[in-house]
């Protein structure tokens, strides 16, 4: 919420568009039935303030908020901790990319296409990040039938293959 009343003041309604637009659901844990408790708790906190209220329609008036000067150090510090701080992480459509060298090739990118059809969303944009991710090995793998593990480990950002120093 902090980042989006970073940008603009908001209703409560509209952050919910705009997270659901953004789809922010990928790559975020969020559960909609829950912000207006979150919006009261920044707002007890100090976090956000009421900035006034707004009337459309026939729709009941809104209150717009924004972020208060230590909600922006709050959000900042949450995001640079978020960013420079590593974080052991185990998700396991990762490991499994990691080991992608063990499979032949052909299944590899069949299965590969298979996650990606899944979670295709009516627009054709795939829904999955680490599935776009790995969409651009597909084509590795297709044009030269094999996809060396050092190669494949270093495109992946996964580092040496078998904590093996990769060749030059």
């Amino acid at each position: 919420m902090l980042g989006l009343l970073f940008e603009k003041p908001l209703h409560p309604y509209d952050m919910v568009a705009t997270l659901r637009d953004r789809e922010k659901h990928d790559s975020i844990n969020i559960k909609y039935g829950s912000l207006y408790t979150v919006v009261r708790a920044l707002e007890r906190d100090g976090l956000i303030v009421g900035a006034g209220t707004v009337r459309e329609g026939r729709y009941p008036e809104r209150t717009l908020y924004e972020i208060t000067p230590a909600g922006r150090v709050e959000f900042h510090d949450w995001l640079a901790e978020l960013i420079g701080t590593p974080q052991q992480e185990f998700p396991q459509f990762l490991a499994g990319l990691s080991l992608l060298p063990g499979l032949p090739p052909a299944e590899a990118a069949n299965l590969l296409e298979a996650r990606a059809e899944k979670t295709r969303r009516p627009s054709g944009r795939v829904a999955d990040p680490a599935g776009r991710a790995a969409s651009g090995f597909l084509g590795g793998v297709r044009d030269r039938g094999r996809l060396p593990a050092h190669r494949f480990h270093r495109r992946a950002g996964l580092g040496p293959a078998a904590g093996r120093p990769h060749p030059q």
